[in-house]
């Protein structure tokens, strides 16, 4: 296995992260405090950065200001949804859930499903699967 890292991007313009790697620590507060650092987070409702992505697998934290909303998606491999901190409602095609702080949500492949954040929230979300959208 090889070493993989993100390059610098707008957003990131402090240079190369690591992704992948045969072990990867990442501090989750850290990555809040940048996320919610960055002109992205003060002028949009959303913010996320992939923290581990690998063949078949990867973790995305997310941050979503109150009424912001992933819509319409359909995740390819399974889904969790770990509520770090606020709440939100997960609408899929026939059952509704709200989840808050410490609560984890789990969703089978291919269910249609929106996100909404019911107050400003932090989500920690794993994807299986090659083609993730978060």
């Amino acid at each position: 296995m090889s070493n993989k890292s993100n390059n610098a991007t707008f957003n990131r313009p402090q240079g190369s992260r690591p992704i992948d790697a045969p072990v990867l620590v990442t501090h989750i507060e850290e990555s809040v405090q940048l996320l919610e650092s960055e002109e992205a987070w003060q002028k949009n409702n959303r913010n996320a950065v992939t923290l581990f992505k690998t063949e078949g697998f990867s973790t995305v934290l997310v941050a979503l200001h109150k009424g912001a909303d992933i819509t319409d998606n359909v995740t390819e491999g399974i889904l969790s949804i770990q509520v770090l901190s606020g709440s939100v409602e997960v609408q899929l095609e026939d059952k509704k859930v709200i989840a808050g702080k410490g609560e984890l949500v789990f969703m089978h492949r291919l269910q249609q499903h929106v996100i909404k954040a019911l107050e400003d929230c932090r989500l920690l979300a794993a994807l299986t699967g090659e083609k993730n959208i978060y």
